[in-house]
This record gives C-alpha cells, sequence and structure tokens, in this order.
C-alpha cells in the first residue's frame, strides 16, 4: 500500500464546521441554522463535526438530524447559553471514534479509517470572545496531546488572526496574533491554504469588516497521509461565516436508485401528476400486484418528471449561489454599490 492517502472525499465545512461525505468530509455551522434539506444527503456518509448552539443534545437529535449510522458514534461538547457546542458523529460503517478528549472550547478525537485500520486525530475549536479567554484557549490547545504518529488535523471557528493580512482594516491586536503565531509554530502545524478567496467572516454592514478567523490546520504527517487536498470556498447562504470545501481526489458515483425528495411536495405539477398515474386502471385482482404497479408507475413518473422540472431548479440555484460568491469575493476588494448589496439580500 502506498505511504499516501488520498482524503475520503469532499471536505464542506461551514465556519470549519465540517462533514465526511461520500468522498470526502461535509459539515456546516451553527445547528439551530442547519437545513439537511440544502446539501445532498447522498453524498453524508462520513463524518461530521458541527458548532451546535445546543445545551442538550443527545441521540435522539443526532438520529433525526444525520442519520441513524450517526446515532451510537459521536461526542458532544455542550453550549454554554447560546454560544458554541460542538459535535463530532461519524458513520459506524466507515469510521470509529475512540479517545475522546473534550476541553473548554475544542473537541479531539481519534478517527480510525475502517478500509485500511488508518488513524489521525482531529479537534474541533470554538475560539471565545474576549481577549483574557483568548490566551487561555491557546493554553488549551497547547495542552491537547499529539498522538505517536503525529497526524493532527485542527480546525474551526478560532476568533483569532495571526497575520495582518488576515482582517481589512488596521485595528489589531498584535499582542494576541503573536501568542497564535507562536501556538502554531510550538505545535508544528501548517495552516491549509484556501483558494478563491481570502477572508472567511464578515460583519455584513455596508463597509464590511472581513477577517478570517476560521481555518484548517494540519500537522507535516497529515498533509503527508492526505497530500491531495484542496481548500476552497462557497457561498454564504445561511452564516456569515464563509462555508469551506476541502477536496481530495473524487470518486464519481451515480446512483440509479429511485429517490424521494421531500421539497418535490412543494412544486407546481407534482400532486397532478401523481394523482393522473396513481388512477390508471390496473389489471389485476391481487392487492400486492395493484399496490406495487401503482407504485413504480408513480417512481417512473415522478423520475420522468424530475428530468423537467427540477433540473431547472437545480440550475438556478447553482446560478444563485454563483452570483451570491462573486459578490462576496468582490466585497474583499471594493465596495459593493447599492444595488449589489441589495441583491445579496435578495439571494
Amino acid at each position: 500500500m502506498s505511504a499516501t492517502k488520498l482524503l475520503p472525499s469532499e471536505l464542506l465545512a461551514t465556519c470549519c464546521k465540517l462533514r465526511f461525505g461520500n468522498t470526502s468530509v461535509i459539515g456546516c455551522s451553527q445547528f439551530t441554522r442547519f437545513n439537511v434539506s440544502v446539501l445532498p444527503l447522498q453524498f453524508l456518509h462520513r463524518l461530521l463535526f458541527e458548532e451546535t448552539k445546543m445545551q442538550n443534545l443527545d441521540q435522539g437529535v443526532v438520529r433525526r438530524t444525520v442519520g441513524a449510522k450517526f446515532a451510537n458514534t459521536f461526542v458532544v461538547l455542550p453550549a454554554t447559553q447560546t454560544r458554541g457546542g460542538i459535535l463530532i458523529a461519524v458513520n459506524e460503517d466507515y469510521f470509529q471514534l475512540s479517545d475522546q478528549h473534550l476541553s473548554t472550547h475544542a473537541v479531539t478525537a481519534t478517527v480510525t479509517m475502517r478500509a485500511d485500520g488508518t488513524k489521525w486525530q482531529i479537534t474541533v475549536v470554538y475560539g471565545p470572545q474576549g481577549d483574557a479567554e483568548k490566551l487561555q484557549f491557546l493554553q488549551e490547545l497547547v495542552a491537547i496531546p499529539c498522538l505517536a504518529h503525529g497526524r493532527w488535523l485542527i480546525l474551526g471557528d478560532f476568533n483569532l488572526i495571526y497575520q495582518a493580512e488576515d482582517k481589512n482594516n488596521s485595528n489589531l491586536n498584535r499582542r494576541l496574533m503573536a501568542s497564535f503565531k507562536v501556538v502554531i509554530d510550538d505545535l508544528n502545524l501548517k495552516e491549509i491554504g484556501l483558494n478563491g478567496r481570502h477572508f472567511t467572516w464578515s460583519n455584513e454592514r455596508d463597509n464590511p469588516t472581513l477577517t478570517r478567523i476560521d481555518g484548517l490546520f494540519c500537522t507535516p504527517d497529515w498533509e503527508l497521509t492526505f497530500p491531495t487536498c484542496f481548500l476552497h470556498s462557497l457561498p454564504s447562504l445561511i452564516s456569515d461565516h464563509t462555508p469551506l470545501l476541502l477536496q481530495g481526489e473524487l470518486e464519481h458515483y451515480h446512483n440509479r436508485t429511485f429517490r424521494f425528495e421531500i421539497f418535490w411536495v412543494k412544486m407546481d405539477g407534482f400532486t397532478n401528476l401523481v394523482e393522473q398515474v396513481w388512477s390508471k386502471p390496473v389489471h389485476s385482482s391481487l392487492p400486492i400486484k395493484r399496490l406495487h404497479t401503482k407504485l413504480a408507475r408513480v417512481a417512473k413518473g415522478l423520475k420522468r418528471w424530475r428530468r423537467e422540472k427540477v433540473r431547472d431548479t437545480r440550475l438556478q440555484l447553482a446560478i444563485v449561489k454563483e452570483v451570491l460568491l462573486q459578490l462576496e469575493a468582490a466585497q474583499e476588494f471594493r465596495t459593493l454599490t447599492q444595488q449589489e448589496l441589495d441583491t445579496c439580500q435578495a439571494l
């Protein structure tokens, strides 16, 4: 076996709260604002890291939100009132989760990939806001024990920057920046470069403050194990943080199984189509045969209807995302016009 590996799929992370999908990792920011219907659920098979903003998150919530495969293998750091809170949940078919360690602002665990037994360490953080608390948070990171294999990925909303270029104005706390840089060096961490955007958070004002307080850092051993990673941004549809997508070698997967999407029932023509297909006569006296025939007809009819109707909806959504992404990228270099700001709000 080669000494290097491919990260198992793509890593989608809003505010760098992540999830492993069929071809890597998928994630999202702030559980209370997370809508699973906006993500391609067929790819959510692997691993989830998330800011929850929830004080009580039990097995039932995990099962209802991300599925039964995650319900027996997860670890939670409860939120403090409505701030923070972290969930790490793994799909038991693909990963084992062990050696969990909870601290004030971080969750650390060992991830074992069932396919080949490779182990690596993951730390998900949600940094505090006060200056004194930030210094304590940095000491908390230093105190996390690193395993002998040296493969460590640390990510999340650090609420800190370590270089002046990570903020679009001169209002800098250089003492905190220097302290963060010392910790990065002491832990032998390397930031995974972000392509396409520079900043990850905006206060969303007309003349916004932009910072790069979200990030992914890894050790050299983790990078050698997953050498093909590529990090880029997605449009901020549900958060003031920029979603980040970390990709490795993508496995192209086409599932021909019929999948019913709940949003179809709200689309024009759905009810009429189902009623029309269901009412067609069935030439059989066996109830189970009649039911099977009707269901098969409905599925076939919906597949045809989906190709005609849903494809246009997905194209429109893709256009909206691209326009929003371009406007957010432009805001890093200039002030948006009022028309552009109105467009962002409308999208």
